[in-house]
């Protein structure tokens, strides 16, 4: 820096204004609460106790009014800014730095009201960091005595600071215009830090509650899975274990009846045909809440036309897959498919269903469209069929979204990836 450069601040002269202002401020005490004093009490000579009281209330304000002078006299602007670089050392990438940083930019600026702002890390929306004064007004985007100064780092723009210089003129000295530069260069890197470890700090956010959800939904889905395989146990033992078992005791009688009356033992094994096929139905009826057997032969599409051939609604299927999915990806459109088509039907009162299916890259898509009264989805208390539906599809990595407006139907949409690799196949 040259000699030039020096702020007149450091000077003699500055020291002896200095001096001669503390000498007129102790006088002027001395003056208004002695001798003014005095006179308004008729005590003559001075008095004694007011005298007293002077002298404490010049010790009590003495070394402030000293430190204020000092700053506004004998600091340098560039002693703010070596000041400034060594707080930015011992708060770098912490949430003190946007605070000092304001303040020592109101202070070397005289500003009245300083803010600092920073861009995020994945968007061009920016933050407040901090103000100064910390309870101060907002400062408003435009008006007399506010200026805006970027925050640059490698050249790019990372923030800004506002200044608000109370209604008088934004010009800046051509030393605290320096000053100011300086600080916001000496501030780049720092606040680089800041806007990277916050942007960490949401994205350590967002994971947890990532992961909150997702065990949520693992529980779901074993209690789901419990609650399936306990109707099914209850099914199969009510159902078609009674079949069997009767089965296997009129096997036992015609066998036993074989030997000695053939003709009877003939007949009820003739009987037992239709038992038996009445069993396989049972069995049949019971494998298609586990998995259809139309839609392992036939594919998605004609699964679902299967399943809503005697709909009271009718429903509709646009198949554009042109392709047959892995069985786990097929299996999850399908579910998530039947139940929306099952909840229009039953709450939204549709006079048509539309079923669109596509195979969009390595996903399969399928969306669920219905004319019905549709609801208020930010009012709506969302039953266990959408938690269902969402949990099918997150299971495998997808995403599934419902939109609805009253008196506008509902449209629900899913896409599922699929799986490539050893584990899986894209065809």
């Amino acid at each position: 820096m040259a000699t030039g450069d020096r702020h007149p601040r450091t000077t003699v002269g500055a020291r002896l204004v200095v001096a001669v202002c503390l000498a007129g401020y102790v006088l002027a005490i001395y003056w208004v609460l002695v001798l003014g004093g005095g006179m308004l009490l008729g005590s003559r000579p001075p008095s004694v106790p007011l005298a007293v009281v002077a002298t404490a209330v010049v010790a009590v304000t003495f070394e402030p009014v000293r430190r204020h002078l000092s700053r506004r006299w004998l600091t340098s602007p560039y002693d703010v800014l070596a000041e400034f670089s060594h707080q930015v050392a011992g708060a770098a990438a912490t949430a003190e730095l946007g605070p000092r940083m304001a303040r020592l930019v109101a202070e070397a600026t005289g500003s009245r009201r300083v803010e600092v702002w920073l861009r995020r890390e994945d968007s061009a929306d920016e933050d407040l960091a901090a103000r100064w004064p910390s309870d101060a007004d907002p400062i408003p985007t435009s008006g007399a005595g506010v200026q805006r100064h970027d925050v640059r780092h490698a050249g790019e723009v990372i923030g800004h600071v506002v200044r608000d210089a109370g209604g008088a003129s934004t010009r800046l000295s051509p030393v605290e215009q320096r000053l100011l530069e300086d600080l916001l260069a000496s501030a780049g890197l720092a606040l680089r830090n800041l806007v990277l470890t916050a942007g960490l700090q949401r994205h350590i956010e967002q994971t947890v509650e990532r992961s909150a959800e997702l065990r949520a939904s693992r529980q779901r889905i074993v209690a789901a899975s419990d609650v399936a395989r306990r109707r099914l146990e209850r099914d199969i033992h009510d159902g078609a274990q009674q079949h069997l078992v009767a089965l296997t005791v009129n096997l036992g009688l015609a066998a036993t009846l074989a030997g000695r009356d053939p003709t009877r033992a003939a007949a009820l094994v003739a009987e037992l045909r239709p038992a038996a096929q009445a069993a396989l139905a049972t069995l049949e009826q019971l494998s298609r809440g586990v998995y259809p057997r139309l839609l392992a032969e036939a594919g998605l599409a004609e699964a679902l036309r299967g399943a809503w051939a005697t709909s009271p609604v009718p429903v509709q299927v646009v198949d554009r897959t042109e392709r047959r999915f892995p069985a786990e990806v097929e299996s999850a459109a399908y579910f998530c498919c039947l139940e929306a088509v099952q909840n229009a039907v039953k709450h939204s009162r549709p006079t048509s269903v539309q079923v669109r299916l596509a195979g969009t890259g390595p996903a399969l898509s399928f969306e669920v469209r219905d004319d019905g009264t549709g609801f208020d989805p930010t009012g709506a208390l969302h039953g266990a069929g959408l938690a269902n539906m969402r949990d099918r599809v997150e299971s495998l990595g997808g995403t599934l979204t419902m939109d609805s407006r009253p008196d506008a139907g509902t449209r629900v949409r899913g896409r599922v990836p699929v799986p490539v690799g050893p584990g899986g196949s894209d065809g």
